[in-house]
């Protein structure tokens, strides 16, 4: 079996573990909260070795990919977050009558969120093709494009292979 296969396996399991769980109580949640940022956190790093092994960078060349692969992505994961806030406050905003005004705002801020998300996006995009061959620029597209879609399969082949067992009344 491949490394890559197994540090597939390995996170998905993680994953699924921590996903598949609901946890009861405040502090099972910050505990759920820890796991989850401990997978994610594997996740990204997965990420990143199979990025640099698609890439093929010179050693000199990888550290400066890295660095700026990691500026770009904690910007990202910020921005993210800030889109999560709004998504919930939004979604509460639906749920509860609310002004249509608050309604409003919600919406507009999710939208601005997003444009700079997307403009992000770009920047670092950007930002790595002068270190890149034009090779390698076409593989690292390719990779980002591809990755999400690889990662979903996995978790949709380890749910089919392993679906949950239905409780008993």
């Amino acid at each position: 079996m491949k490394l890559g296969s197994i540090h597939s396996v390995l996170f998905v399991a993680a994953a699924l573990v921590c996903w598949a769980q609901a946890p009861p109580a405040p502090e099972a949640l910050q505990e759920a909260g820890a796991a989850w940022k401990q997978a994610k956190q594997r996740l990204e790093r997965w990420k990143i070795l199979r990025l640099l092994e698609e890439l093929r960078l010179d050693e000199s060349t990888g550290s400066q990919f890295l660095a700026r692969y990691t500026v770009y992505n904690r910007r990202i994961d910020s921005l993210l977050q800030q889109l999560d806030n709004t998504a919930q406050r939004l979604a509460l905003a639906l749920q509860n009558p609310t002004s249509p005004e608050e309604r409003q705002r919600s919406l507009q801020e999710m939208l601005r969120q997003q444009k700079e998300l997307l403009q992000l996006l770009q920047h670092r995009t950007e930002a790595l093709r002068p270190l890149l061959s034009e090779e390698q620029f076409a593989r690292y597209i390719l990779f980002e494009y591809r990755f999400p879609r690889e990662v979903e399969r996995a978790v949709f082949r380890h749910l089919h292979r392993f679906p949950k067992r239905q409780q008993k009344p």
